[in-house]
């Protein structure tokens, strides 16, 4: 318990990690004026953003195909100015902004279309930035000793309210876990599941399995580790508010055995990109194309976190198996429309249709999957 309670005070006083939020601004033809569209663009994605958790922001111009490679080069210069200028007019200071121009030399678009044309005559901007989760930690579990008989909390480890759906946050956490388990091939742990609130011992059982089988699907030996779930029975904090009830989300590891040198990993070994799983009592109304009442607050809970995610993307897909085309569209609609009303926007959600293979023994129909992914940005 004394090594729990560390991890609390570390807990509370640790420095977030920077995230990345991502896009673009365009310009007239030949032009390195802001028009009053690519003001409104800067205004509404960096003041999304309270200005105290912004560290800084990469500004980068570039143009079209048109003209000489002199000339463009210039021109991409003079408009990062412009966007210089305005934020600097918006109360930004200038060690804030970091800038680069390439004038012609990347187009991201293609340059054979007057339409994708004007779409190179751009600045890409980079906004970084200190995550809006409570309790963040920048402990990691490199970081953590793994002694055999003692337990420890999977540092920013936490899952969405009633699902197994890890935080948008906890995606390297996994890898992290997962590169611990290859660094010491001797390690054997079990994994402890928790819930909030109400005592959902099948919950916690189903949020230890996760990890478990993440870890298996992804090169760990099945009997090295051991899944279990305890409800709510084993609290980390009282819960007198939501950020509390976000840390009682969570899987612990209890270190059974291990080796005291640790290996190097592979040189083949890469990281885990996506993980799929399904959305626990999201269910729609039988020959209907909406959720009944308590489907939509579980999906409101899912959608809270991706409209909060930075760098990940979600993937809902509907299960339209034995579904004719028109109310397959119709509930593919449907989440859609309900993820937009949560704020989720259109390059932290997609939903698809999909038809999985039923799982066999299982009366009981998965209407909704998710497949979260990470984002990469390369210039």
């Amino acid at each position: 318990m004394n090594r729990l309670l560390s991890f609390f005070f570390i807990l509370i006083n640790s420095l977030c990690v920077a995230q990345i939020a991502e896009f673009e601004v365009y310009f007239p033809f030949d032009d390195d004026n802001l028009t009053k569209s690519a003001r409104e663009k800067l205004d509404s994605e960096i003041f999304s953003i309270p200005k105290s958790r912004i560290d800084s922001i990469q500004i980068f111009g570039h143009c079209d195909s048109l003209g000489t490679d002199e000339y463009n080069l210039e021109l991409s210069a003079r408009r990062v100015m412009s966007v210089k200028r305005y934020l600097i007019s918006r109360g930004f200071e200038l060690s804030q902004l970091r800038s680069n121009y390439f004038g012609r030399s990347l187009p991201k678009y293609t340059n054979d279309e007057d339409e994708k044309r004007a779409l190179n005559r751009r600045c890409e901007i980079i906004v970084y930035h200190q995550p809006n989760i409570p309790f963040y930690s920048n402990l990691k579990i490199e970081d953590l000793d793994l002694k055999p008989g003692e337990n420890y909390i999977l540092p920013n480890l936490h899952f969405v309210g009633n699902q197994i759906v890890p935080m948008w946050y906890s995606f390297d956490v996994l890898n992290d876990l997962r590169n611990a388990f290859f660094r010491y091939p001797q390690m054997k742990a079990e994994f402890h599941g928790h819930v909030c609130c109400v005592n959902d011992k099948p919950l916690s059982e189903e949020r230890a399995f996760f990890v478990y089988q993440f870890l298996v699907e992804n090169g760990v030996e099945k009997s090295r580790l051991t899944p279990k779930g305890f409800g709510n029975l084993r609290p980390f904090v009282k819960e007198t508010r939501a950020e509390e009830e976000l840390q009682n989300r969570r899987v612990e590891i209890a270190v059974l055995q291990r080796e005291d040198q640790a290996a190097s990993l592979p040189l083949d070994f890469r990281k885990v990109q996506d993980i799929n799983m399904p959305l626990r009592g999201i269910e729609f109304i039988t020959g209907k194309g909406g959720l009944y009442p308590s489907g939509r607050f579980m999906l409101k809970l899912l959608g809270e976190s991706i409209a909060e995610s930075r760098g990940v993307h979600h993937e809902i897909q509907v299960n339209i198996n034995g579904l004719n085309e028109r109310l397959s569209e119709m509930r593919v609609q449907e989440i859609r429309r309900q993820l937009e009303s949560f704020g989720c926007r259109e390059n932290q959600f997609s939903v698809i249709a999909i038809q999985p293979e039923e799982p066999r023994g299982k009366s009981k129909r998965i209407d909704l999957y998710v497949r979260m992914f990470k984002l990469h940005s390369e210039r």
